[in-house]
């Protein structure tokens, strides 16, 4: 280990001493042990043959082995691949390769081969399987000069150069690219021939007219594979010159027969200055016709010349039956029909070629729009047939198909579009005369016509101005034509563009114009009424004698307003409130306060109104008096001196309430039990016990009570003197308790007196007591009678026994 580091430490020393202080030297460390090493080396062997190296070549101005300009290889470790062959296009060389990879690096042309280190291709990240190679060729531009060598030839024996004269060839040579135009040489034809053009040999072969005047050599050479140097050669063509004969077949009266197939022309060529001579026996009939003999001979014509000749025929006559022509009428259904035969969509006729007979022309009837002009015919040729043809023939009309035996004659209908006849609008304004009149005429009722207008004029007319008669108005206007239309009180024109109507097969159409009036009822205005009322019991109108009733008609004369309501004085014990409205149904229509003055009804609503005073009655105050009363022989009021009555008068001034009730002292044998109120009446309203110092009496209820102290009378038992032996006394019976009143001999509370009060004064007689069944305010007398009914028994008793 310490020779290791000392091994590194010397090779960075002599690094540094190599590369100058100012560098830094990079070296590998030599691993730790040889185990480290090899593990090391044989995991990056195992990953490197892991990976692909994906190489790419492209190439420009040239193609590769493959026929395309790109080719792909992938390599592994240890693979090696031949370099694709390079083919460049013509005027480029291949100088080698450029290689795109991890790093940037080149190649020799003349390199044959590359291995997968040669790619170092580029994996990235790292760890990717896939590596990317760029190879592409290097192609440049050679800057070679290429030469055209262009040469004009001309045969001796048939012509020559005029321009350069008696030259045997003219030659030019140039620059492939050059882009200069030359003279193309001038040739003449000679020994009888005729100079026609030139005929190129070279990149491709054509020919140039006699009449080419320049040239450039661009593109005419050809050049051998390798060679700079191309070769184009134009020869020059001549032909013999023409002796031309046309043959003119004519009929035995030396009439041209009809048709551009009875004129033939013959050709010969040869040397001009010669002849050409056509033999009588080279002239041939034209189908179905034969020479006639006699007159027919030879013919000359110069050589570049031509000539015309006469040759006589004779139609063949074939004894053979005759052929079938069909002919057709037909109309186009859009524009027009058969009219006889009717109904018909084609007309047939199956008619002999060698017919002589007059056949029907069909009638026709067009369209609208359309006018029907005459006949197309197509057969033998194109013809026409006016349109009031009535019959027709066939001969020499059919067209015979090649090699057909039935000929056929197309018939057409023609039409043209019918010229539409100018149309005209009337326009009729016309006017009741019972109900207006035309202004500023001198007939004012009299109709307004306007005639002759254009039917889409784009102006209008004006309406006349229109006055409407009494008990009439005008309300618009109508418009009759094409359709109904109407218009306002206020129009003042019509534009009449398309609105007139015509009938069919008219050129004038009419509009019809007519002011429209509404009669003009006189409204009768709704009458409104409005009678003002008092009960004369609860008050009165101020200064109107005592009238109860004030009558106001006619209300709609014054806008539905009744102006004036009167003032109202209320009688005593009532207060004048305000009003109150109702119509004639009785519904309350308004309720008004004492300040409204006037009243306005519903416009145009007919009614009857009744408009009352109304009062609130002033209610008085109900007045309640109470008198205290006592028997004298029952018991006396403590304090007042014997007196039996104390009055208690107007208790309203006093919340209704009698505030103190005196103490009563109870005669000898009495005792005083408590109070009964009664009323005016005499109905019992209260039973008090002795305890109530007050009474409250119902509130508001008008009523002279009584309030009258009540007793009940002691019972003295008897002392019996000497009684005799009694009897065994009867066991007295338990008496019966008394009822109790649930008010009497109760503390009076004021709030259950009242309450009391109040439930009598709504009940009134209702409100009775029931009658009591005990006293239970005297329980010592009883018990002391028990007490004295007991000692007499025990003295009766004790005498017994002594006597015993």
């Amino acid at each position: 280990m310490k020779n290791k580091v000392l091994k590194q430490m010397l090779a960075f020393s002599l690094a540094v001493a190599l590369v100058g202080g100012n560098s830094v030297a990079t070296f590998a460390a030599e691993p730790t042990n040889g185990t480290e090493s090899s593990a090391n080396t044989q995991a990056a062997t195992d990953a490197t043959a892991e990976k692909v190296a994906v190489v790419n070549f492209n190439i420009e101005n040239g193609k590769f082995d493959n026929g395309k300009n790109y080719a792909q290889y992938q390599l592994r470790a240890g693979d090696v691949q031949d370099l694709p062959k390079v083919t460049v296009d013509d005027g480029y060389e291949f100088l080698g390769w450029k290689v795109s990879g991890k790093s940037d690096t080149t190649w020799k042309a003349s390199k044959e081969s590359f291995t997968f280190e040669d790619a170092n291709a580029n994996f990235y990240p790292a760890t990717a399987t896939e590596g990317y190679t760029t190879v592409t060729a290097e192609v440049q531009k050679v800057e070679k000069k290429k030469t055209a060598h262009i040469t004009f030839n001309v045969d001796p024996e048939k012509g020559k150069f005029t321009n350069p004269a008696n030259a045997e060839y003219v030659k030019f040579d140039d620059d492939e690219y050059s882009e200069t135009q030359y003279n193309v040489p001038k040739v003449e034809g000679i020994n009888g021939y005729t100079f026609t053009g030139w005929k190129l040999s070279g990149a491709t072969d054509g020919n140039w007219d006699a009449d080419a005047k320049t040239f450039g050599v661009t593109g005419l050479a050809h050049y051998a594979k390798g060679s700079n140097d191309g070769y184009a050669t134009l020869e020059a063509q001549f032909k013999k010159a023409d002796a031309v004969l046309r043959v003119h077949y004519v009929d035995e009266n030396g009439t041209p027969l009809d048709g551009s197939q009875y004129i033939v022309s013959l050709t010969k060529n040869g040397t001009v200055g010669e002849k050409a001579t056509f033999a009588a026996t080279s002239f041939t009939a034209p189908e179905g016709y034969e020479l006639v003999g006699g007159d027919i001979t030879d013919v000359e014509v110069a050589y570049g010349k031509d000539k015309d000749v006469n040759v006589k025929v004779k139609a063949i006559k074939e004894e053979k039956e005759a052929r079938d022509v069909i002919v057709n009428f037909n109309v186009a259904p859009e524009e027009g029909q058969f009219t006889d035969p009717a109904g018909a969509k084609v007309v047939t006729y199956t008619i002999k070629e060698d017919s002589a007979d007059q056949f029907l022309v069909p009638t026709v009837k067009a369209k609208e729009g359309y006018e029907f002009t005459g006949w197309l015919v197509n057969g033998k040729e194109e013809g026409f047939w006016s349109a009031d043809a009535k019959t027709f023939g066939i001969t020499g009309l059919a067209h015979f198909p090649e090699g057909s035996d039935t000929g056929y004659i197309v018939v057409t209908a023609q039409f043209k579009k019918a010229e539409a006849a100018k149309r005209s609008v009337t326009i009729n304004v016309a006017i009741d005369s019972e109900k207006g009149e035309f202004v500023g005429r001198d007939d004012k009722y009299a109709t307004i016509t306007y005639t002759d207008l254009d039917e889409f004029a784009e102006a209008p007319i004006l309406l006349p101005e229109v006055k409407a008669n009494d008990g009439y108005r005008l309300a618009g206007w109508t418009v009759e034509g094409k359709e109904s239309i109407k218009l306002d009180a206020n129009a003042t024109s019509l534009g009449f563009a398309g609105l007139a109507h015509f009938n069919d097969g008219e050129n004038v159409g009419y509009i019809s114009v007519e002011p429209v009036f509404e009669e003009v009822k006189e409204e009768k205005a709704a009458v409104v009424n409005a009678n003002v009322v008092v009960d004369p019991e609860k008050g009165e109108f101020e200064g109107y004698d005592g009238a109860t009733k004030l009558e106001n008609n006619n209300l709609q004369e014054a806008d539905d307003t009744l102006g004036f309501l009167p003032t109202v004085t209320a009688k005593e014990g009532y207060t004048w409130t305000g009003w109150e409205v109702t119509n004639k149904a009785g519904e309350v229509v308004y309720t008004l306060d004492t300040n409204t003055s006037s009243i306005a009804f519903p416009k145009g609503v007919e009614d009857d109104y009744t408009v009352t005073a109304t009062f609130t009655e002033n209610k008085t105050t109900a007045v309640v008096n109470a008198n205290v009363v006592v028997d004298p022989e029952k018991g006396v009021f403590e304090g007042y001196d014997g007196a039996t009555k104390l009055e208690n008068n107007n208790l309203q001034e006093a919340d209704d309430t009698l505030g103190f009730l005196p103490t009563v002292t109870a005669k000898k044998g009495y005792t005083w039990t408590g109070w009964e109120v009664t009323n005016k009446a005499g109905e019992v309203v209260y039973t008090l016990d002795t305890n109530t110092s007050s009474i409250v009496f119902p509130k508001g209820v008008e009523d002279d009570y009584t309030v009258t102290a009540t007793f009940t009378k002691d019972e003295t038992p008897v002392d019996p003197v000497d009684p005799t032996e009694p009897a065994q006394p009867t066991q007295p019976t338990q008496p019966a308790t008394p009822s109790t009143d649930k008010t009497a001999n109760k503390t009076t509370d004021n709030k259950k007196v009242e309450k009391t009060a109040a439930k009598k004064a709504e009940t009134k007689n209702e409100n009775k007591k029931a009658p009591k069944t005990g006293d239970e305010s005297m329980p010592i007398a009883y018990m002391l009678t028990l007490v004295g009914a007991a000692v007499a028994a025990i003295i009766v008793l004790i005498k017994r026994k002594r006597t015993i």
